[in-house]
């Protein structure tokens, strides 16, 4: 995984934002708006229940527009049991998007859609066990790095309560696994294979600050 043109967009997504708070801002929003923020969601390849934490620093541009930064940081852990064999996943990331926003009112009840992009430091891993009568098979995999990132949203802003749902999309963030078979007769083979995507929908819950008055 290579950090790409994204990396750059953060610094530049930071000073924008300090030029925009001091820029005039409409009568009815204030200059500043950000949010506090748990997620909670899944990451759909993987199988694995993810929770996490983000605020957001932005600027109001205009009544209908948020322009700012997004540090969010992410983790999950889990696995499983069969009588035919066992599983188990780890997932964590740490990173910041530049995001910006766009709302379809000016009332204090606002549904509005989002994209955020970034990059994150990415760590995932999942082993897998399974066997019966006739074979066996393990299989591991993991994936460490920084990655671009983007992260569509929809949500609804309730003046100082908000609802979201996101999509965390990294690009080239898929690790690399290995797995081992043997057969009923006792001849073992091997191959690499790439891992599970590492794409999750999260539900996200917070205060907002800076919205309509």
């Amino acid at each position: 995984m290579e950090v790409t043109v994204f990396s750059r967009v953060l610094p530049a997504a930071l000073a924008a934002t300090t030029l925009l708070v001091a820029a005039p801002a409409s009568a009815k929003v204030p200059k500043v708006a950000g949010d506090i923020a748990l997620m909670y969601g899944r990451n759909l390849a993987q199988g694995l229940n993810v929770g996490g934490f983000a605020f957001e620093v932005k600027g109001n541009v205009h009544p209908q527009i948020s322009v700012g930064v997004r540090p969010f940081f992410e983790i999950g852990a889990g696995g499983s049991a069969t009588e035919d064999g066992a599983e188990a996943n780890a997932f964590g990331a740490v990173g910041a998007t530049a995001k910006g926003e766009f709302f379809l009112t000016e009332s204090k009840v606002r549904p509005y859609g989002a994209l955020g992009l970034g990059v994150a430091s990415i760590n995932g891993a999942g082993a897998l066990a399974a066997a019966d009568d006739d074979s066996a098979e393990a299989s591991s995999w993991t994936a460490s790095g920084i990655a671009p990132v983007i992260y569509p949203e929809v949500g609804l802003d309730l003046a100082k309560f908000r609802v979201a749902l996101l999509y965390r999309a990294p690009i080239g963030a898929k690790g690399e696994g290995a797995v081992a078979s043997v057969n009923d007769q006792g001849e073992t083979t091997e191959s690499i294979e790439d891992g599970p995507s590492l794409g999750g929908i999260l539900l996200q819950i917070g205060l907002h600050f800076g919205g309509p008055k």
